[in-house]
């Protein structure tokens, strides 16, 4: 398949995601336009970025120097999407100059749990879910339109290490299939304001709307 998407991708820590969406790559349909990583990031990626002859900036401690690296990035490499696992909030010059083209990846069932520590939030507070989001984003933070989520138990006494990694294999699943929908061109604002995928399920668990296609690890 033609790669027919650009993707950018602001990562910090591990960038697990990030490397799920290279290894992917040409199953997605997608063309990893630029990695802009925080001062947090695993040095790691630098060097995948290397290898994968992937554009890799490391963003300034500002949010004014971040938001500049950032938005030379999208401009000079034409990235259509912007995806987020990232510690920091864009600035609303950055966001109001690409609306709908940039996603986060929240690790809470959006609108609850909106915020830093997610996980560790939803293991302390006695609910029996927790999951992520995919969502739009806005200047509202963690309130943009919700394009996906994911859903797992919490048990009893779980610590947020282990919840975390329950949550793992679906956020990945969910996470490539976004990718995979935006390169399909598939996920669309409605007449409320809000965001649809045409044409999938919404009617199942652990993931909606339904994952479609599976990615082999």
């Amino acid at each position: 398949m033609d790669r027919s998407l650009k993707v950018g991708f602001c990562v910090s820590g591990r960038g697990r995601l990030f490397l799920q969406a290279i290894r992917h790559r040409d199953e997605l349909g997608i063309e990893p336009a630029f990695l802009a990583t925080g001062r947090t990031a695993d040095p790691v990626l630098r060097e995948v970025c290397r290898r994968s002859e992937i554009p890799h900036l490391e963003v300034g401690a500002t949010r004014a120097e971040r938001d500049q690296t950032i938005a030379r990035l999208i401009d000079e490499t034409g990235a259509g999407l912007v995806v987020l696992t990232f510690d920091h909030v864009l600035g609303p010059d950055v966001v109001a100059r690409h609306p709908g083209r940039i996603i986060n990846v929240h690790p809470g069932l959006l609108p609850a749990f909106a915020g830093p520590r997610a996980i560790e939030r939803a293991s302390a507070s006695g609910a029996r879910f927790a999951g992520a989001t995919v969502h739009v984003v806005t200047d509202d933070v963690d309130g943009g339109p919700i394009i996906a989520q994911c859903v797992v138990p919490i048990m009893p006494g779980e610590p947020a290490d282990a919840l975390r990694s329950s949550l793992g294999p679906p956020l990945i699943a969910m996470y490539l299939q976004v990718l995979r929908w935006y390169v399909e061109g598939r996920v669309m604002s409605d007449v409320r304001g809000g965001v649809i995928v045409t044409n999938a399920r919404y009617d199942t668990l652990p993931i909606s709307p339904a994952v479609e296609r599976s990615f082999a690890e």
